[in-house]
């Protein structure tokens, strides 16, 4: 009885395990299916608009002389600026994002280019050359130099120097990479991931690559560093592993067998508290016997589907 038990509570596990399964399968699979079929998908618009007809064509021709691309590149350092002198008074100026620079007008003949933050935008001018405009564009990148990033670098370094040192149980390590910083390594536990995110993120670079900043802000039990303020062009990529909870995979064979047979060979099943007991005996030749603790059970029974005594059912891997 105990037996048919064991085998029937591990044949529910194992029909748990396949609705488990099939249930990630539909959760995950589904949609990742679901998407590159939408990517395959082309709008009805975008097709049409793929092959315009005759007359939006003509249209175009009738009513667009030109479209005008970025011609030239125009580089700036962020906190920096450079000034720009125009040999033709400038009527107009226009930038599509004015995050990542900003454009003083000194004088008609003269502007000064402001970078704000890294990244890239259009900038157009509008020249009046007599009785014509002349227009110029520029693609303009906001980028840092090698001098700033390796000083970034250098306090970075110092910084992680630091976190390993408050946090002996975790490994940090801070890689900075144009406008962004990537915290690597692996933490203790979710508790300290999320205070070492909190001090990697209240820290900033100066226009120098210097760390700065001013005041304590608290972060659970532990303190930030000095001399940090928050600098939006800084953005934390957190790549920290958090190791989960150790798991015991028991790898169990479930069979069906009678009870006939199992008296024919001289098998007996036995539960004393928590531990399972199986002794085995044939034909007077001796005895086998084997505790198996609590429920990481193993049992042995290719002699019983090798002599046709029953037939294996499944072999589960449990965790």
């Amino acid at each position: 009885m105990q037996c048919k038990q064991l085998f029937r509570l591990l044949r529910e596990h194992v029909l748990r395990c396949e609705k488990l399964a099939l249930l990630l399968a539909v959760t995950f699979v589904t949609p990742l299916l679901a998407q590159q079929d939408n990517l395959q998908r082309i709008p009805p618009q975008l097709k049409a608009l793929a092959n315009p007809s005759a007359a939006a064509l003509q249209k175009q021709d009738q009513m667009i002389e030109s479209v005008l691309e970025p011609e030239l590149i125009f580089k700036v350092q962020p906190s920096q600026s450079k000034i720009v002198k125009t040999r033709l008074p400038i009527t107009r100026v226009a930038i599509t994002d004015a995050g990542v620079i900003d454009v003083n007008e000194i004088s008609p003949a003269e502007i000064e280019i402001v970078g704000k933050r890294a990244g890239q935008t259009t900038m157009t001018l509008w020249f009046q050359n007599g009785d014509q405009e002349t227009i110029l564009r520029y693609l303009v990148l906001v980028a840092a130099n090698d001098i700033e990033q390796e000083r970034g670098e250098v306090e970075f370094g110092r910084l992680q120097t630091r976190i390993n040192e408050l946090y002996p149980n975790s490994y940090v390590q801070l890689i900075p990479i144009a406008d962004k910083l990537i915290v690597r390594g692996q933490a203790r536990d979710s508790k300290e991931a999320a205070e070492i995110l909190a001090i990697v993120g209240s820290q900033s670079l100066d226009q120098g690559g210097n760390i700065m900043g001013g005041g304590v802000v608290n972060v659970g039990s532990v303190a930030k560093l000095p001399g940090a303020e928050d600098l939006a062009t800084t953005s934390v990529v957190n790549l920290l592993h958090v190791p989960g909870e150790q798991q015991v995979m028991l790898k169990v064979r479930i069979a069906e067998i009678t009870r006939s047979a199992l008296r024919e060979l001289g098998a007996d099943f036995d539960i004393v508290k928590n531990s399972w007991s199986l002794s085995h005996f044939i034909g007077g030749a001796g005895n086998l016997t084997a505790i198996l603790d609590n429920q990481d059970v193993n049992l042995f029974i290719r002699a019983f589907t090798t002599n046709g005594y029953g037939k294996l059912l499944a072999e589960p891997t449990l965790v």
